[in-house]
Order: C-alpha cells, then structure tokens, then sequence
C-alpha cells in the first residue's frame, strides 16, 4: 500500500513551494490546475494527512498518495480515473431523473411510505429540503415490485454522485441497493451546507439526519454506509466544522464507531450524547416522533475524553453498559458455528485469537468460513493469507457464502448473481505472498476501512520463520506476538493469527504447548483455539483458553466437499439456503434423513472444567 511518512505531504508541498495551511485532519493547498486562473492563491486541494490521497473542492480532480506527488511535479497519469468519475456522474444524474420528488406523488402512496418507514413526525417541507424522491422497484430482497425511498449523496462542489435506495428496518448490515455500487465520496445532506456553518450532526441514517436538521435547524448529514464505515474520502467533507456532533445509535457497536469516526475525524472537535438519553432513544426518529426536545439533548452532548488519560466519571456508563448490556458485550455471534458461540460467547474487537491445527487439516478453509459468517453480519474484515494466494482464497469463499459448488458446470449460470452479492460484503484482502511487514498496511486498513477483524494465515510463514532450526525464530516470533497483541488493544480490532504447531504423533490430540513459541502464545491472546484432526475420531474445534469467561470445550465439525463448510448450521446461512427460506422453500427438508441425523449429533458441545475434568 503506498502511503506518506510522517511529514511527507508537507515535504512535497514544501519542495514545489505550493502554499498551504494545516486543517484538522487534512493539508489545505493551492490547486496546479487550471481552476487555479481565477484565484491563484485560493487554497482548495484538501490532502489527507494520514493516507496522503487529496480531491479539490473546485475542479473535482481527486486521487491516491502516488497522484498527490506526480499533480504537484507536473505528471498526469491519474487523469484517465478522473474521467471515469465524470462518466460515472452522468450516468447517476440520467437515473436520479428517473425517479419522483416526494412532494409530487400521490398522497396515498405518501401515506404509505411514511407508515412503512416509521417517519410520521417528519415534516414534508424537510422531506422536499432533504430531495428524497419515489420509484417502484422490485429489490433482490423482494419477490414484487414496490415503491421505495430513495436518496441521493452529494460531494464537494453540490453534484449528486450516488443514490440509495432507502430499506425500511433499521439494521446494522448497510443497505446494498445503491447507485453505483460503492460510492465513497459523497454524504446525504452535504447540499444543504452553508460556507459559515461551523457545526454539523453525523447520523448513521438519513432519517436522522432530516429530524435533526428539522428539530434543532443545526445542519445534519448521514454517512453512505451508516454505522459500518466513514470513507476516508468524506474526512475533507468535514473541514470546515469545529464542533460534529455524532449520533449513531445506543448499541455496543454504535459506540465503538462513533469512538472510532471521531479518531478519523479528529476527536477534539467530536462530541457525543450521554448514554442514559440514547438508552431511551437510540435514534433521532424516534426522539423526534415521541415529542422529545432534540435542542436539548444535542446540547447535552459532551466532548470525546482524551485518549490517553480518563476518569471514572468518562467511563461510568461504559461500565454500567457491561453490566446492562452483557449480551452486546459479548460480541457478534457465529450463525454458522452456533456451539462456538456457547463457547466464547461471541466474536469482540480488541482481542487477540491464536487458532492452530495440524497440517493439511483444515485451517485455512475453517478460518475462511468463520470470517465469511462474521462479514455477513456487517464486520469489516480483512484477510490475509502469506501461502495460499488470494484467488484461490476467494474461490473457496465463495463456494461457502453461496453454498453452490460452481465446478459443477451447471451451476455456473449462477455465479455472476452470487459473485455480485460476495462483492458487496465488507471483505479487504492483503495482496501479498510469502514474508512481510504488514504493520503499515494494517494500520492503514484500520483507519481508511474502519477494519474490525484481520485474519493472519499464517504467522510463521509471514515471518520466514522455522522454528526447528535455532531459537532465533521463537524471538522473532514472540516479538511479532506482542505487536500483534498491542495493536489489538490499540486499534480495538480482532486478530487472529493462524500458528502452526510443532510436529506431534498424529494420533495424539494438540495441547497448548504444541503451539509453536506457545509460552507466549499463550499468555499474549486472549482465545486459543485448536482444530484437532484424529483418526478415526473426526475433527473437532476446541477452545483451550477464553478470556473473556473461561468457558472450554470442543465440539465436533464436518467438512462438505460440495460448497467447503464446517459448521453445523452452515447450510441454513449460505445465500442460495437464505434466499430459498425468502421464497417459503425449505431445502434444508430436501436433505437426506440419514443426514440431518448425523448433523443433529453434532450439535452437542462437551463442557470443559477450569480443571480439566469432563
């Protein structure tokens, strides 16, 4: 990933002597472009102080770090991209004229749409101000045409750049129906902004954002993906405020998100509102339609605590939250492999997972269908994988998210629809093989993906390292053991690290200590679970060590060579088993008897005491 040193922007601005101010998270300078000839000394290129990428407010152009650096020389290979944004634009604007002002419908399809999206306390004139339109779509989530919401994004200079399509539940998986299929450079209410506004209210949904502005007359805008993701190229969007005001929501994951947009953001002009008013009303809507004075709890709203020293009083609620809300803390559970959740409860940001087996076993395929069913459920993930290269990985998760083993020519009919719906997950991949230094790229995937799991396979490969020459590789290890550990706890990001343990009798279970370098192993994770692999006896997946309760035990998996899954509860999750329970077929009644018995067997998870008694 090529990314600036610290300082870099500011060198290379310096070394073309472009003048520049410092922003709150972005480098403000002059553009080299011919937008320039009206006001040579107009600061309008915004430059990312992190990422280096940069886009000018007034002639659009906008590009990665390699680009800022060949603009400012006077080279223009980033130019054919810019086009494609422009191309792109005309295509978004042909569709959005497609589409019906709310105001100009019917008043009987009003009345519906405002029953079907709860939003009886929003005024028709905010609506109009907002310009959400109407149009009759059949959705892939659907089995009939019927009319939505749509909404539309604005970037820098007021042009719509994408349009949502508006689903009714409120849910923490973004909607997938939008126009074009990602869109990172445009925000639902950045139109309505005036150049004196100094604040601004951040929501996680559109309707928020119009209760807000309607209530309190503050300018409020919604994030593209709503609580999921803040695309860093919305930061420079945000440069002109002092004060953001951001409301999300009153789950665990909400707050770790307005935790983690505040950091993006800059945190010292970023504020929150207490926990106790948003345990009442987690949304703005709601607020809105209940009566609730929405002036008065946005001035409620305190200012993110420092991030190095806190008080009791900053996390006070926190601490309440662990105790009212100990289903949340527990994590995002696994669909999938219900009887690892019985386990470890859930899948936590901040925790470090050491996950092992032996050879040729299983791991990687195991590990690919436990991210795939946490990705699913809206957590930003990133993959990596130093032995196995990324389009074979891909191939095998495909095969376990829509259950379709497209190497059966018949079936590869199917795979543009199931590689569309692959493509909308929140799923990264490191594009590299063999030995490497991954911190920067995971540090960066943190900051612009808003990643919440990455995925090691494996760590000594990564490191080169062979543990059964000299002891040199256990200090490299446990030297990249204790980074992976702190940057966990500083990001507030699950890793799990694949480790292959050292060589043992293939008819004897793996303890803790066949983990290579397992001292520290296991003192630095959190999780230590192992993929044991005996013959005659199956494979199973047991948890030796969990932090987060000391819950142990194992349970048994099966491996299907159709579509690749472990779990016993894989066949109700994949997307061809998701969309048949939609249409009312029931495929899992189409397995064999003998079949779903054996599967039931499995189910049963054996307990493990502290002591290591059954």
């Amino acid at each position: 990933m090529n990314i600036p040193h610290k300082d870099a922007v500011q060198d290379i601005l310096s070394k073309y002597k472009i003048p520049y101010n410092k922003g709150h998270a972005t480098i403000i300078a002059t553009c080299p472009s011919s937008c320039q000839l009206a006001d040579s000394n107009e600061k309008c290129v915004y430059i990312n102080k992190v990422t280096g990428s940069f886009v000018c407010k007034r002639c659009e152009k906008r590009g990665q770090w390699q680009d800022t650096k060949d603009w400012y020389s006077g080279k223009k290979g980033f130019m054919k991209e810019h086009e494609d944004i422009i191309n792109q634009t005309e295509d978004i604007v042909a569709e959005w004229d497609n589409c019906n002002p709310f105001e100009e419908c019917d008043d009987k399809i009003k009345k519906q749409l405002i029953k079907k999206y709860s939003i009886q306390g929003l005024q028709e004139d905010y609506i109009k101000k907002y310009k959400l339109r109407i149009k009759k779509l059949k959705l892939s989530s659907s089995n009939e045409e019927q009319y939505y919401l749509l909404c539309p994004w604005f970037d820098f200079s007021n042009a719509i750049c994408g349009i949502k399509v508006l689903i009714p539940e409120r849910t923490d998986v973004p909607s997938l129906e939008t126009i074009p299929k990602a869109c990172t450079f445009g925000l639902f209410g950045y139109e309505n902004m005036r150049k004196e506004d100094s604040e601004v209210a951040l929501t996680a949904n559109e309707f928020d954002a119009i209760a807000i502005n309607q209530a309190t007359g503050m300018p409020a805008v919604s994030l593209p993906n709503g609580n999921v993701h803040l695309p860093v190229d919305l930061v420079p969007l945000f440069e002109q405020f002092k004060r953001i005001t951001i409301w999300l929501g009153n789950s665990v994951k909400d707050k770790r998100m307005e935790l983690q947009f505040a950091n993006k953001l800059k945190r010292e002009r970023c504020y929150f509102l207490p926990s106790a008013l948003k345990g009442e009303f987690p949304t703005a809507t709601e607020a809105l339609n209940q009566g609730l004075d929405l002036k008065k709890v946005i001035d409620s709203a305190h200012a993110v605590a420092h991030n190095r020293i806190v008080t009791f009083n900053d996390l006070r609620q926190d601490v309440y939250n662990e105790f009212a809300n100990r289903e949340q803390i527990c994590g995002v559970k696994w669909q999938r492999h219900p009887e690892l959740t019985n386990i470890l409860k859930g899948h936590r940001r901040g925790e470090l997972t050491v996950f092992t087996g032996p050879t040729g076993s299983g791991k990687t395929t195991f590990i690919s269908e436990m991210s795939i069913d946490l990705c699913h459920q809206g957590v930003n993930t990133l993959f990596g994988s130093f032995e196995i290269r990324n389009v074979r990985i891909m191939k095998t998760m495909l095969k376990q998210f829509s259950g379709v083993n497209f190497e059966n020519k018949d079936n590869l009919s199917n795979f543009e629809k199931y590689a569309t719906q692959f493509e909308k997950l929140p799923m990264y991949f490191m594009h590299f093989y063999g030995a490497q230094d991954i911190k920067h790229t995971m540090e960066h995937a943190a900051y612009i993906f808003d990643i919440e799991h990455i995925i090691v396979d494996n760590l000594q490969f990564l490191l080169n390292a062979d543990a059964s020459r000299d002891e040199f590789p256990f200090r490299q290890q446990n030297l990249a053991l204790s980074k992976f550990r702190r940057f966990a706890t500083e990001k507030n990001v699950h890793v799990t690290l694949v480790i292959h343990p050292r060589k043992e009798n293939d008819d004897t279970d793996l303890q803790m200590a066949s983990i290579g370098g397992s001292a520290k192993a296991s003192q630095e994770a959190d999780n230590v679970m192992i993929l044991q692999n005996i013959r005659y006896k199956g494979k199973s997946i047991q948890v030796v060590k969990n932090r987060f309760d000391g819950d142990l035990g194992s349970y048994k998996i099966m491996f299907s060579k159709e579509n690749l899954c472990m779990g016993s509860q894989s066949n109700k999750y994949t997307a061809k088993a998701l969309e048949a329970s939609a249409s009312g077929e029931d495929i899992s009644a189409q397995a064999p008897k003998k079949t779903a018995k054996k599967s039931s067997k499995n189910l049963q998870v054996k307990k493990l005491k502290l002591n290591g008694k059954a």
